[in-house]
């Protein structure tokens, strides 16, 4: 996890007693940290995005594809909320407005299967 992520690390915004030479490392220390930081999360962005597709077309089958690796309702019952909830989170801090919801249960209802709507 990169540094900047650390809370251990939030008590440093109280140091008060640094030259400018010492806030200019600081400030560029800070910037690489937010640079791999920025790295990091493109990188869980792509890997969660992955794992989206996966769960679609490879564990659902996509929509009403016999494929499916689901056979019975419980199991469509976890696929659809942890589908829910990786669809919301790729959309950032306001969700998806239920959309990872509605199309976990359309997917669902293809394969013949009635799923109690994620909670969001």
């Amino acid at each position: 996890m990169p540094e900047l992520l650390d809370a251990a690390l939030d008590g440093r915004a109280e140091r008060t007693h640094a030259d400018e030479a010492q806030l200019r490392e600081q400030l560029r220390h800070t910037e690489a940290e937010l640079q791999r930081c920025r790295e990091y999360g493109r990188a869980l962005w792509s890997r969660l995005d992955e794992s989206r597709h996966y769960l679609m077309h490879e564990v659902a089958g996509g929509e009403g594809d016999a494929t499916a690796m689901l056979r019975q309702a419980r199991q469509w019952q976890v696929w659809a909320e942890l589908f829910s909830a990786v669809s919301s989170t790729l959309a950032g801090r306001s969700g998806d407005a239920g959309f990872g919801r509605s199309e976990a249960t359309l997917i669902a209802r293809a394969h013949g299967f009635e799923v109690n709507p994620p909670a969001p």
